[in-house]
C-alpha cells in the first residue's frame, strides 16, 4: 500500500487543518480530521469514509446502565477516563490554561451528533 493511502498524523499535518490541531493528542488530530472531510463531499478519503459503519458499539458510547454491567473491571476504569478528559481539558481552557482546540471548530463539533454520539444522523 502506497505510504500516500495511509491516513495518519502526518497526512493530517500536510491537510490545511493539519495547523489547527497541531500540537493535540496525534488520536484527536485523526480524529477532528475524520470529521472534516466527512463534510467534504468530494474528499479524497470519501471511499474509506463511506466504508465506516453508522454507529459505534464500542464502550465509550455505551449508556450508564450498560457501563454498571463493567463494575470492577479496567474497562470501566478506563471508559471513565476517556469521558472525563475533555472535560478537564474544557475547564483548563476556561480557566486560561492552554487552549484545546480553536473556539470555532469546538462549536462545530459540539453541534456533530456523530461526533458526540458517534452514529445517527448528523450535521456534519
Amino acid at each position: 500500500m502506497p505510504a500516500g493511502a495511509w491516513l495518519t498524523a502526518d497526512a493530517v499535518a500536510r491537510s490545511p487543518l493539519g495547523p489547527l490541531v497541531a500540537g493535540l493528542e496525534p488520536w484527536l488530530q485523526l480524529a477532528l480530521f475524520l470529521l472534516a472531510e466527512r463534510a467534504a463531499p468530494r474528499s479524497p478519503w470519501r471511499p474509506y469514509l463511506d466504508a465506516l459503519p453508522a454507529a459505534c458499539g464500542a464502550p465509550l458510547f455505551w449508556s450508564d446502565a450498560e457501563l454498571a454491567e463493567l463494575e470492577g473491571t479496567q474497562v470501566l476504569t478506563s471508559v471513565r477516563g476517556y469521558r472525563r478528559a475533555p472535560v478537564r481539558r474544557e475547564r483548563k481552557r476556561r480557566a486560561g490554561g492552554s487552549l484545546w482546540l480553536p473556539a470555532a471548530l469546538h462549536s462545530a463539533l459540539l453541534r456533530c451528533s456523530w461526533f458526540s454520539g458517534c452514529g445517527g444522523a448528523s450535521s456534519c
